[in-house]
């Protein structure tokens, strides 16, 4: 490898028919290359669709910081533009993608970025699985409120949308909140236009929520409070009304800290969290 670069591989881990669970890479030894052009690749993400199929977005340095992706097969072969396609390229720079499936054999797209005089907003792109885009060029808006909003997580709503949560600066740049949005198949905004607040108004910060789809066009959300203190959860439905708490009902709010919550859903309509807690 060249020195000073870096590029983007991938592996596939399959069980073995035979011979118990024992796991085997399925593509090629050291990795199949999902993007080894000039520049830097860096910060890939992955989701699946119902074919098997996998797209990866990542953050590309061949110029300013972008927004680039790449759709692979079972096998490891690419299937767009060997360099990846260009889901952003506008002006200043595109950080830290998120992707999901769009369940149509496309996958949504959706990042923070600094075109607007390098303030952070929040994007998205829709993105077929021929390559091309839907939306309008170098995505559309999600949230472009005052101050930063940074991007955090992203899942699919089961109805051709996705549902997106971040931190949000708009209060103050002391301190995060938490905001939330849905989008649909065709990039417009569905909840508040402003985005949803899942936790607002403590002079704490509360990062790094995450989001899984509740089986019904909502969400449930998870995140770390350090105002009140442990994990903290909330359940947003498919017209964008809270459920739950206001603020969000405490996951645990145990002595001591948690950190690093991680979220899936269940299968019948609520979610697993786990952390680790001292």
């Amino acid at each position: 490898m060249r020195k000073g670069v870096k590029v983007i591989v991938i592996s596939g881990l399959l069980l073995a028919a035979l011979g118990g669970p024992a796991l085997f890479a399925d593509y090629v030894e050291d990795g199949a290359p999902v993007c080894v052009y000039s520049g830097e690749q860096e910060y890939p993400v992955i989701c699946v669709d119902e074919n098997a199929n996998a797209f990866i977005a990542w953050e590309d340095r061949r110029g300013y910081p972008d927004i680039y992706a790449q759709m692979i097969n079972d096998k490891g072969a690419r299937l767009w533009a060997e360099a990846g396609v260009a889901i952003c390229t506008a002006t200043y720079g595109q950080y830290g993608p998120r992707t999901c499936s769009d369940g149509a054999g496309g996958a949504i797209i959706a990042w923070t970025d600094a075109r607007a005089s390098n303030v952070r907003d929040i994007y998205a792109q829709r993105i077929g699985p021929d390559g091309n885009i839907s939306w309008t060029a170098n995505g559309v808006p999600v949230c472009t409120e005052a101050g930063h909003q940074y991007l955090y997580d992203i899942c699919a709503d089961g109805r051709g949308g996705a549902i997106l949560v971040w931190q949000d600066e708009r209060v103050s740049s002391s301190w995060d909140d938490i905001y939330c949005q849905r989008i649909n198949e065709n990039g417009i905004v569905l909840w508040n236009a402003t985005g949803v607040p899942l936790s607002t108004g403590i002079s704490f910060l509360r990062e790094k929520p995450q989001v899984v789809p509740d089986g019904k066009g909502g969400g449930i959300f998870t995140w770390i409070d350090w105002g009140s203190g442990g994990i903290f959860g909330q359940r947003v439905n498919a017209a964008g009304t809270i459920m739950w708490d206001a603020n969000g009902s405490a996951i645990c709010d145990a002595s001591g800290n948690q950190y690093e919550p991680k979220i899936v859903p269940d299968g019948l309509g609520g979610a697993l969290i786990t952390w680790y807690d001292h």
